[in-house]
């Protein structure tokens, strides 16, 4: 029996069909995963689920953003990115991880753009990647998953909606 943290969302077992497609799935992206170490750790099962999930189970379109995202994270490596880098954005208090949660139980990052006070763009997204990064591990870590999650009014930056 699995215990539940109010408000969680626990991920369901998968059925017959979901199990094929997430290995379907997996087999798909195996070559592009095998070319970095950090991209294995990164692709775990609640990853290829919710790519999958937010394709409708469709293991074709599921494939396309998975590989985009891939892509992306070989080129960026937001693993790579170090406290040290991104220090200085974080002490302004621009940007930071809510210490409760909100009703649903998800954490809540917390952003006030009128703390922004340095130039350095790439530092900048370098925190927000680095924020969002940490954001999404403790949702995975708490078992939340996409189900009910916000649509977003705004497009967000190519980088950023594979997150």
């Amino acid at each position: 029996m699995t215990t539940q943290k109010p408000g969680l969302q626990i991920v369901p077992a998968l059925t017959e069909e979901q199990d094929k497609k997430v290995a379907d799935l997996l087999q798909a992206v195996s070559p592009v995963l095998q070319t970095s170490p950090a991209l294995k750790v990164w692709c775990t099962n609640t990853t290829l689920v919710r790519y999958l999930h937010a394709r409708d189970w469709s293991v074709a379109q599921a494939e396309k953003q998975l590989r985009g995202t891939l892509e992306w994270r070989k080129t960026y490596r937001p693993d790579a990115i170090t406290w040290q880098e991104i220090e200085p954005e974080a002490v302004t208090g621009k940007q930071f991880r809510l210490g409760v949660r909100d009703k649903q139980g998800r954490a809540v990052l917390v952003m006030r753009p009128r703390n922004e006070n340095s130039k350095v763009a790439d530092r900048q997204l370098k925190y927000l990647v680095y924020s969002l990064e940490a954001a999404c591990r403790a949702a995975d870590e708490a078992g939340w998953n996409l189900n009910g999650s916000p649509q977003f009014g705004t497009k967000l930056p190519h980088c950023l909606t594979y997150l």
